[in-house]
């Protein structure tokens, strides 16, 4: 396992993934009041993992149904077929994380 920048071959998946990492930033900061933000590529096994991860207050427990963020990250997610899932995290803060085959 390799943690750094990894290689993306396919130019969509690449775009979706930035795409899905600015959205995830733009929600620490603006909704998060995250004062740090973390990004990590992991290259694993047949495995790469984008993970985005801030120290911000994390999401509502009963949070609004009216943002597209984190869906249209799922939905991004799934046209490159990848696994999504975002969530707070037990330390505090939010983390966002993109596994892909490859």
């Amino acid at each position: 396992m390799r943690e750094g920048n990894f290689f993306v071959s396919d130019s969509q998946a690449a775009t979706h993934l930035f795409y899905i990492a600015r959205e995830a930033v733009t929600n620490a900061i603006k909704h998060g009041k995250a004062g740090s933000i973390v990004i990590r590529c992991i290259d694993g096994e047949g495995e790469k993992k984008m993970i985005i991860r801030d120290d911000g207050i994390g999401a509502p427990a009963q949070p609004a149904d009216t943002g597209l963020g984190l869906r249209i990250m799922r939905y991004r997610s799934e046209i490159i077929g990848a696994e999504f899932s975002a969530g707070n995290r037990d330390q505090g803060g939010f983390e966002v994380v993109v596994k892909m085959r490859g």
